[in-house]
């Protein structure tokens, strides 16, 4: 019986080690899954981060294209107006081209007008100075005729 009680009591010890052993994995393996929960709470914050970085991100690019819209409208109007403009400057040129023309136009009728005068001037110069002529020449001859 002895040796039953001490083959018993060998048989606790070898019992108790093997539960210690287990205690022992046990509480390691506790330990990592309290790690690994610990990191998986982590990984799960960080998610929640990503996620509402996304959803800033997502909100940034309504913004940008709003914006992006507003930019290609003002550009879209600031070229109509540019086209506008590039036709009134046109319209201001073929202007000016027909008032150079209108004014070279009446330049040369002045100036035909002008000699015109000159003409007329000289020939009513070349009358007087012969009416002048005339009226000495019958003078000298209704005093030569009182002589």
């Amino acid at each position: 019986m002895q040796t039953d009680l001490k083959s018993c009591g060998n048989q606790i010890a070898v019992l108790k080690r093997h539960h210690e052993e287990q205690a022992a994995e046990t509480a390691r393996l506790q330990s990592l899954l309290d790690t690994r929960d610990s990191e998986l709470d982590s990984h799960k914050l960080i998610i929640a981060e990503l996620k509402e970085n996304i959803s800033d991100r997502k909100e940034d690019t309504a913004l940008l294209r709003q914006k992006l819209q507003l930019a290609e409208s003002s550009a879209e109007k600031a070229l109509r107006a540019l086209e506008k403009s590039e036709r009134m400057v046109q319209s201001t040129q073929q202007d000016l081209l027909e008032l150079e023309r209108e004014q070279h136009g009446k330049e040369k009728q002045h100036q035909k007008s002008m000699e015109q005068l000159h003409l007329t001037i000289s020939q009513l110069e070349d009358k007087v100075t012969a009416l002048v002529t005339e009226e000495k020449r019958l003078r000298w001859e209704s005093l030569l005729r009182l002589l």
